[in-house]
């Protein structure tokens, strides 16, 4: 075989493999006719969050309009006792039932954090495990994560 056909083979090989990759990663990655990718600001599909877990999606938390409600500020909510059972930054192991660690509700700045999340999780009916919050404390949960989150 002539080096150059060598060459002109290995060339082609090399290039439908490259065209092959990159239709392999635009599918893998993202809508192929817009460049979205499904993955949110921090670097997370939609589908999980940044402890691995599947997410209730920001669609499930009700609208709320910020407006027309007055929104507690953390200190003043009391659905805090019902989740720092197991998602406190003071338990450790089988104490936090199973609770990933780092999603705590015992101070506003780790509640701040995932405040989406556990607005997500509770419209769900996934959190608290149970069962046992009070429509009016889901209220303030969803206006709290969706209107700015005050201290």
């Amino acid at each position: 075989m002539r080096f150059t056909t060598l060459c002109s083979h290995r060339t082609n090989f090399f290039l439908s493999s490259m065209l092959t990759l990159g239709l392999v990663v635009s599918v893998a990655c993202g809508d192929s006719e817009s460049g979205e990718t499904d993955e949110d600001s921090h670097g997370e599909t939609e589908d999980e969050d940044s402890h691995g877990e599947t997410e209730a999606g920001h669609d499930e938390i009700p609208e709320v309009d910020c407006d027309a409600v007055q929104v507690k500020g953390y200190a003043e909510m009391t659905i805090w006792d019902s989740c720092t059972g197991c998602h406190s930054s003071a338990l450790m192991g089988d104490d936090r039932a199973n609770a990933p660690v780092g999603v705590d509700f015992d101070s506003f700045a780790s509640a701040m954090m995932d405040a989406e999340h556990a607005a997500g999780e509770v419209a769900a009916g996934a959190m608290p495990p149970g069962g046992g919050l009070s429509d009016a404390e889901k209220d303030e949960l969803y206006a709290w994560a969706r209107c700015g989150t005050p201290e």
